[in-house]
């Protein structure tokens, strides 16, 4: 997708970056403006008034297409090992996939996820807020029903959350 390294160099160059060596406050910045931005209009599209922007699945593509574009400049030699090490973080892997060798004692596994990333759910989904989980603990009627809200919100299960229309 050059569109997205199209974006990011622009971006460079408004922001006076050398595109090489972006910190991670800069990469973040980029992540940020990528959805806050508002997008330019296609040509023969132009309505009074309406204004778009980037999805947070958007900005994910484009931030990965950035990421590579960076990892594919540091095996040439054009940008720095510490700009691509800014790319990813490290994460255990609570769940193996089927097929996955756990090692031995059925150890976590430690793999690099993208550092920059939006948390994004499928649509008709949402996460529910801390507001609204507070307001189902209160409402169950017992106390092992407020301890099952609880751990379904500590561990995650209550993200995506299919929407009631």
């Amino acid at each position: 997708m050059r569109g997205g390294v199209a974006l990011y160099l622009s971006y460079c160059r408004m922001r006076r970056l050398d595109w090489r060596t972006p910190g991670f406050l800069d990469l973040a910045g980029l992540q940020r403006w990528l959805v806050e931005m508002p997008v330019p209009p296609r040509v023969g599209q132009v309505r009074p008034g309406s204004v778009r922007y980037r999805s947070r699945g958007t900005a994910n593509v484009i931030m990965t297409v950035v990421g590579e574009f960076l990892r594919f400049g540091a095996a040439h030699g054009w940008v720095p090992t510490t700009t691509t090490a800014l790319l990813s973080q490290p994460k255990l892997l609570r769940f193996t996939p089927p097929g996955f060798d756990s090692g031995e004692s059925g150890q976590q596994h430690r793999v690099e996820a993208a550092a920059f990333r939006f948390k994004v759910t499928e649509s008709g989904y949402e996460d529910l807020s801390d507001e609204q989980i507070r307001d189902l603990i209160a409402a169950a009627p017992s106390a092992r029903d407020r301890f099952l809200i609880a751990l379904l919100a500590c561990t995650g299960l209550f993200s995506g959350v299919r929407a009631l229309s």
